[in-house]
């Protein structure tokens, strides 16, 4: 095969697909002048869909109010949390230094409240009086109602 023949092998198929491609298409214009155009909606259907769009526009609406009151609670939400956190991590770090502080012997009165506690329990497992126990060991009414009850709950479960 020479280059002539190629060439005019390829000049004739391109015409033929030409041909095609004009055929298919002409049927195709004729087939669609002949159909009747699509109907023309109505008043009916216009004001339906009119009301239906309104509609769909007020729901929006609804929607992106609702959804920024979510956002703007749910952002309260997290700057209480925030808060909250921070207060905890402040109550712990507090706590731990007072523990640390216990653990050390340092802490102001620890020593002295013990004692006044130990004196306390002597006092009442002795049979004195409440009134007594209160004045000589410095104790209020409520602290020696506290000891009572530890006494007394220690001794059931004893």
């Amino acid at each position: 095969m020479n280059i002539q023949l190629l060439l005019i092998t390829q000049i004739a198929v391109e015409v033929i697909l030409c041909i095609a491609v004009l055929f298919l298409l002409f049927r195709d214009f004729r087939g669609s002048r002949g159909a009747p155009p699509p109907p023309l909606p109505d008043e009916d259907d216009l004001s339906r869909f009119r009301a239906l769009l309104d509609e769909s526009r007020e729901e929006c609406k609804h929607f992106q109010e609702t959804l920024d009151r979510g956002r703007k609670t749910l952002g309260d939400m997290i700057r209480q949390i925030d808060d909250r956190e921070k207060a905890l991590g402040a109550l712990l770090a507090e706590a731990a230094e007072k523990l640390d502080r216990g653990r050390e012997g340092d802490s102001p009165g620890g020593a002295e409240a013990n004692l006044r506690y130990r004196d306390a329990v002597r006092l009442i497992r002795q049979g004195e009086s409440d009134r007594e126990v209160a004045r000589a060991c410095g104790v209020t009414d409520g602290e020696l109602a506290l000891i009572k009850g530890l006494l007394n709950a220690g001794s059931e479960q004893a």
